[in-house]
């Protein structure tokens, strides 16, 4: 399901390079994370969390996740730079692209989750992006509201190429939509909520929050005990 919404988001970008060549490096961005989600994806005895990837990494040991960070971040500064992006704003632009790739990635652990806060995220971003990206993310919720049914019954999961493509064209978005003093407020709910799910994690604060876990089970099939 994930290789199906990268498949979507390359296709749409394609449509739109055709008219608007700067998404061309958008692309290219877009398929350095899928590849580099799939190779994490594909590895055994895969290192969880931030803390224990850059621990891993200090400690002189290239884990599957260090690859995929390093590929995402390289990626993000590549579009960021690539798009005009200068001074604070490439700094933050690109920070809020990598940030918002990893965090869809953390939030995919339940059924549903990544993509019911994908599809409104994508929705409001093909409100405001302009022509040629809200086609890009028009065709991103709709694909998503069809993957979203299939990852409910449990048929099928976005894995690291799906979720860390989705959340990077988030940030992709985000970063074409604001100036740069409200990419620097992103960024820092984007550290917080990185903190919190290496502590606290995301999914205790959301069951313990009933609006957050009502949400989250919405249309479950069944429900795994949160950690």
């Amino acid at each position: 399901m994930g290789i199906v919404l990268a498949g979507v988001a390359v296709l749409a970008l394609v449509v739109g390079a055709t008219s608007h060549g700067r998404l061309l490096w958008v692309l290219m961005g877009v398929l350095a994370v899928f590849l580099a989600g799939l190779y994490d994806d594909t590895r055994p005895g895969r290192t969880r969390g931030m803390r224990a990837q850059v621990a891993a990494a200090l400690g002189g040991r290239l884990t599957p996740g260090v690859v995929k960070l390093m590929v995402i971040v390289g990626a993000s500064v590549l579009v960021s730079w690539m798009l005009g992006a200068r001074g604070g704003r490439f700094v933050a632009g690109a920070a809020v692209m990598a940030g918002c790739a990893n965090l869809w990635n953390l939030l995919d652990v339940r059924p549903g989750r990544a993509l019911k806060l994908f599809i409104p995220a994508a929705a409001a971003l093909a409100s405001t992006a302009g022509w040629p990206m809200v086609e890009v993310f028009a065709g991103l919720a709709a694909a998503a509201v069809i993957a979203l049914v299939v990852d409910l019954q449990e048929r099928g999961m976005l894995g690291d190429c799906g979720a860390n493509v989705l959340g990077f064209m988030v940030g992709v978005g985000t970063f074409h939509v604001l100036p740069a003093g409200w990419l620097w407020v992103v960024l820092a709910a984007l550290v917080a909520l990185h903190v919190v799910a290496d502590t606290i994690t995301l999914s205790r604060i959301i069951v313990r929050t009933p609006p957050l876990r009502w949400f989250d089970e919405l249309g479950r099939k069944k429900f795994a005990t949160d950690r």
